[in-house]
């Protein structure tokens, strides 16, 4: 598993378990005052690099921010007088969860008590390009293991995916499965399919993730029990959209 994805499941899983505490708290924890903002909208402006999203403060959980007056990752902003989270001096973030239920993008999403579901997700400042790892280690889940657990490949159509999964070395009724989108069916938005690892550990079953932009990458985390395979790609596609009409569109930057 790639290190950089392995960092941002244990951040999700940190931000699972605080925001069970209570959203609203937990995001406002780390989330400066935006109430002096000149023409002040009730959103908090968060740049991720280049890339500027208009999102409520509280439906927001801040994980890593540039510590830095000066960074390299982000350009300076139209007006550094501003409170940071401003519109001219959005918040320097790294690393993200917009909070979201699942009902929000799958309607009728609930847990087995009729709670609403959160959708765990990062965003997060991405330079480097994992879509070649994610497809690599599709192609190694479907490799058949050197000491003979069950291993099996599939497809599953509808919804469009490729399976190969592999008997757990420590529970043989549970089988690690690795998905990937069939040709033609979905394209990630930077290109390439979309990848999905199951390991069954810990609070969610499954991840997958993407790049939005250049610079904008995007995790996420859920279970089976909750958000069925065959209901991922309409879901992941409101996922996009989401995020995409938060994003502030060409968002002026002053010149170097």
């Amino acid at each position: 598993m790639p290190a950089a994805v392995l960092r941002a499941l244990i951040a999700a899983l940190l931000v699972a378990c605080v925001a069970m505490a209570g959203v609203g708290a937990i995001a406002a924890e780390r989330m400066p005052d935006i109430s002096q903002c000149r023409g002040n909208d009730g959103y908090v402006y968060i740049a991720l690099g280049r890339d500027v999203l208009r999102w409520k403060p509280d439906r927001f959980i801040i994980m890593d921010l540039s510590g830095a007056d000066t960074d390299p990752l982000f350009p300076a902003p139209p007006d550094a007088s501003e409170p940071a989270g401003c519109h001219d001096n959005p918040l320097r973030v790294l690393r993200g969860s917009p909070v979201l239920e699942l009902s929000e993008l799958v309607p009728g999403a609930t847990d087995s008590s009729g709670r609403g579901v959160h959708a765990f997700l990062i965003l997060r400042l991405e330079n480097d390009d994992l879509q070649q790892q994610r497809e690599k280690s599709f192609e190694r889940a479907c490799e058949p293991p050197q000491d003979g657990r069950g291993h099996r490949i599939r497809t599953i159509d509808p919804p469009g995916f490729s399976e190969c999964s592999t008997q757990s070395a420590k529970d043989p009724a549970t089988w690690l499965s690795s998905y990937k989108t069939l040709p033609g069916r979905y394209t990630a938005p930077m290109g390439g399919p979309l990848v999905i690892t199951c390991l069954y550990s810990g609070l969610f079953d499954c991840y997958t993730g993407y790049k939005m932009a250049p610079t904008l990458g995007l995790t996420y985390l859920f279970n089976f029990s909750e958000l069925a395979l065959e209901q991922l790609l309409d879901f992941d596609r409101a996922l996009q959209a989401k995020i995409e009409a938060a994003r502030v569109k060409d968002y002026v930057w002053p010149a170097p």
